[in-house]
């Protein structure tokens, strides 16, 4: 799943903006889950819908915000996303994650360590979880990227490593998904490599 599908302001804004409850229920409405804390939490995604009463009470989800840069950056998603950087190369692979944490440290040095010595998106690709499988904790059991699992719908937002073949990897079982780079190469923009990109 692209990351761009739930936040879908992140290839055109400076803010990734978070999905709408009717975002989430678009998928969560036919799939409830395989653990019970899975349902517990796609319910509770349920109730802020509201659909039982028509959504008359229907209310925005109180998103809780994890990743964190100090109050003096402005970090522009925007800029990282049109350049082909992975999503996981920031944020850890959250598709495999039971609850989200912060991935990297996000303080200067961080970011100043990627814009000095570049972006490999060799590196954003492992990442993104194409050389590797997620937690032991990932619920689904099934090989990460494994085609027509969840998991592997779950990475159709990036682009994927070569296999040991040498062929790419293959598509999904979603009907019509392809592995893509969240923004095409076609529509990337040069990034700004200036301090007053992100401080301002």
């Amino acid at each position: 799943m692209n990351c761009l599908y739930c936040h879908n302001s992140a290839n055109k804004s400076a803010d990734v903006g978070m999905p709408a409850v009717n975002t989430c229920m678009g998928c969560h409405a036919a799939v409830v889950g395989s653990t019970d804390q899975m349902k517990a939490e796609i319910k509770k995604i349920a109730q802020y819908a509201d659909y039982a009463n028509g959504g008359k009470n229907a209310k925005p989800i109180p998103w809780v915000r994890i990743h964190k840069v100090p109050e003096y950056v402005h970090f522009p998603h925007v800029r990282h996303v049109n350049a082909g950087v992975t999503c996981q190369t920031c944020h850890g692979q959250v598709q495999g994650m039971t609850k989200v944490y912060q991935y990297s440290s996000l303080n200067m040095g961080w970011c100043i360590n990627c814009h000095v010595n570049g972006y490999d998106p060799k590196e954003g690709q492992k990442a993104a979880g194409y050389d590797s499988v997620p937690p032991a904790s990932y619920a689904a059991g099934v090989p990460f990227g494994t085609p027509g699992s969840f998991a592997g719908i779950m990475t159709t937002g990036v682009t994927p490593a070569t296999s040991a073949s040498g062929s790419a990897s293959q598509k999904s079982g979603m009907p019509g998904a392809v592995h893509l780079a969240a923004t095409p190469s076609s529509e990337r923009r040069r990034a700004r490599y200036d301090c007053a990109a992100c401080h301002y």
